[in-house]
């Protein structure tokens, strides 16, 4: 693999993505382009310092780090919680917590349903990102910290929280029952 320095290397270093910068993936249905944007923010060759030249990478290569990308995304196979999100809030405790300040965590987040008044954001949004921005805006509250859910706590979420969301969350209280 050839690096933006010119040099080359026989490892690449992958980091976990938050949702914020997994975004770009998620907004092009162009696969040269969503390696591209894995490979800028999330993979480092040799020692973990540089970026690779995503051209000098070749298919069998990209397709093990697409296999990475996936197996990041995966959303848990089974998740309970409490509440149902309507009678009592859905309770979602964070794999990877979010770092508030150098005491404090974000761990949990917690789900209900909303009037339609109240989530004409989410309604309304075009696109994968901008929908789950939204989302998590309208239906979430943070558990134990009196701040609102703005669109850098979205971002700050890791790209495992995401997809469990996405996939055990948001469709219960979005789509019909």
């Amino acid at each position: 693999i050839t690096t933006e320095s010119g040099a080359t290397a026989d490892s690449v270093s992958i980091f976990r993505l938050t949702f914020g910068q997994a975004a770009p993936i998620f907004e092009t249905d162009d696969p040269i382009r969503r390696i591209q944007a894995f490979c800028d923010t999330s993979c480092r060759a040799g020692d973990g310092s540089e970026k690779i030249v995503i051209d000098s990478i070749d298919a069998a290569d990209a397709a093990e780090l697409v296999a990475a990308l996936v197996e990041m995304a995966t959303p848990d196979k089974d998740l309970s919680f409490e509440g149902d999100g309507v009678s009592h809030p859905m309770v979602y405790t964070l794999r990877h917590p979010i770092k508030l300040t150098s005491t404090q965590d974000l761990t949990q987040f917690e789900f209900s349903a909303r009037t339609l008044g109240q989530i004409s954001g989410f309604l309304n949004a075009e696109g994968e990102v901008a929908s789950f921005r939204e989302f998590m805006r309208g239906f979430s509250a943070i558990v134990g910290v009196p701040m609102p859910v703005t669109d850098s706590i979205v971002d700050a979420l890791d790209i495992q929280d995401y997809a469990n969301v996405k996939e055990h969350i948001m469709g219960k209280l979005t789509k019909s029952r």
